[in-house]
């Protein structure tokens, strides 16, 4: 293993996929932007029914208010079996079909800047359940006012999903707008630590990412170092840098026996 590698391997990562018009936008502005609840795309959380003890069409349009001002960012984590950026699906749902890109973030630094936040509610790995009902519970005070919600209660209406979802290994960070419905920024400051790139629009795909204009384009704005290219070849996929370095590869050439 490289030291390339080394250093790789030894920081807590964790990724966004996305389309490479929007990667442009989010690295001019180095800011993430968060998404509403009812604009996620798994159908039991676009529409969570409410109930509770005392749910008076007053009360009910109060925790609808409520609901309506959360909003997320979704990122993906590493785990045991599968790495972050290694998923083929998640590049074809989300990086454009393998011509967006996935943005590498150390997870360490990008939680110090979320705990300085007073808007973040909560942040965590999102469970995955073979039953899960979409319904929320709210509570109130003697006054009608929504009590807030616990840590428990959190994570048990928004940090749950179905078992078809568990593809997408995600850690979710949950904010609240009391302010108005525009969607919440979250500054990077330096947490982006690369961007990897699996095809481009204007190459073919047997075609290294190196040689696009996508490429030239976003290497004007980022670090061409920290710009790596996700491939494979034969039984090998790898991450490579501009200069052919391998920053991670799922073979290892070292122990590699060639029969000849």
């Amino acid at each position: 293993m490289n030291a390339i590698q080394e250093e790789f391997n030894s920081i807590e990562k964790l990724y966004h996929y996305t389309r490479f018009e929007s990667c442009m936008k989010i690295i001019r502005s180095n800011t993430l932007l968060f998404g509403r609840l009812k604009d996620m795309n798994d159908i039991n959380e676009l529409y969570r029914p409410l109930y509770s003890t005392n749910l008076s069409c007053e009360n009910a349009e109060k925790a609808q208010n409520l609901i309506n001002k959360l909003q997320q960012i979704s990122l993906t984590r590493d785990t045991k079996k599968m790495m972050g950026f290694d998923i083929p699906s998640m590049w074809g749902h989300y990086g454009d079909k393998g011509n967006g890109v996935c943005l590498v973030f150390d997870k360490q630094k990008l939680l110090n800047i979320l705990s300085n936040n007073e808007l973040i509610l909560f942040k965590g790995e999102i469970k995955y359940r073979s039953s899960f009902h979409s319904s929320i519970s709210v509570k109130y005070d003697k006054y009608g006012n929504i009590k807030p919600f616990s840590k428990n209660e959190l994570k048990q209406f928004f940090f749950s999903k179905t078992k078809d979802w568990i593809n997408e290994q995600e850690y979710r960070i949950l904010a609240i707008n009391n302010i108005n419905q525009e969607r919440l920024s979250l500054s990077l400051q330096d947490s982006l630590m690369a961007i990897i790139m699996h095809n481009a629009s204007d190459v073919e795909n047997h075609e290294s990412v190196f040689s696009s204009k996508q490429y030239d384009e976003l290497s004007k704005i980022f670090n061409p170092d920290k710009i790596w290219e996700y491939g494979a070849f034969v039984e090998e996929r790898n991450i490579r840098n501009n200069n052919g370095d391998t920053i991670w590869s799922t073979v290892n050439w070292n122990n590699l026996k060639i029969n000849i």
